[in-house]
């Protein structure tokens, strides 16, 4: 799998943001879990980390574009939709085998989660956002995991697969509450090569 490729699904943009700010979450929003809390095991198969975040995916069945971000969007000249500011990170979790003479030959599962700012905007409809309407935003979480970070070896046939959901309540512009839930799904492997299999944007 070309290496480009594990970039064109999170792209991390650290411009600050003007001055609206989401207040932060209370209750129940916040993930029950902890993987920083686990002893070090000393042989690099367990690697946890805090990073920023940012994915975006459309719903072909209904035009609407999700993005979940901790950065503000569109390198922070999004003042109507999106974090005006960076937000706090979310928790990663690596689980493989490090080869210490190539980094990226390297076997990695990779998880990821965390509470993060959802935008949801109408790509058939004009407005602020991007050009589009703003349909929902507000907080929410994602969970994304990849059964091997770097893609398959030249020569292997078997397929790389990674999952990205999100959920939440946001708002909608005129002040109405409503639920979110969305999902793309990831295929590759050196004999097909990459595949979206599922793309899902449900307000409701």
């Amino acid at each position: 799998m070309p290496k480009y490729l594990l970039f064109t699904l999170l792209v991390v943009m650290g411009l600050p943001g003007c001055d609206r700010q989401p207040v932060a979450p209370v209750g129940g929003d916040t993930p029950a879990f902890n993987w920083m809390n686990n002893p070090s095991n000393g042989n690099l198969r367990i690697t946890r980390f805090e990073d920023g975040f940012v994915a975006c995916w459309s719903d072909a069945t209904n035009g609407l574009r999700a993005c979940h971000s901790t950065f503000p969007l569109g390198d922070g000249t999004e003042t109507d939709c999106g974090p005006q500011d960076v937000l706090d990170p979310i928790q990663f979790q690596w689980v493989g085998l490090i080869d210490p003479l190539d980094f990226f030959a390297s076997w990695i599962h990779q998880n990821a989660k965390g509470t993060l700012w959802i935008t949801v905007r109408d790509l058939t409809q004009p407005g602020v956002c991007f050009d589009n309407k703003l349909v929902a935003e507000g907080w929410g979480t994602v969970h994304n995991n990849d059964n091997d970070l770097f893609g398959t070896a030249p020569g292997d046939r078997n397929a790389n697969a990674w999952r990205f959901a999100g959920r939440g309540k946001l708002t909608t512009p005129d002040g109405a509450t409503v639920g979110y839930n969305g999902h793309i799904h990831f295929r590759y492997n050196n004999a097909a090569g990459f595949k979206e299999t599922s793309a899902r944007v449900s307000v409701h």
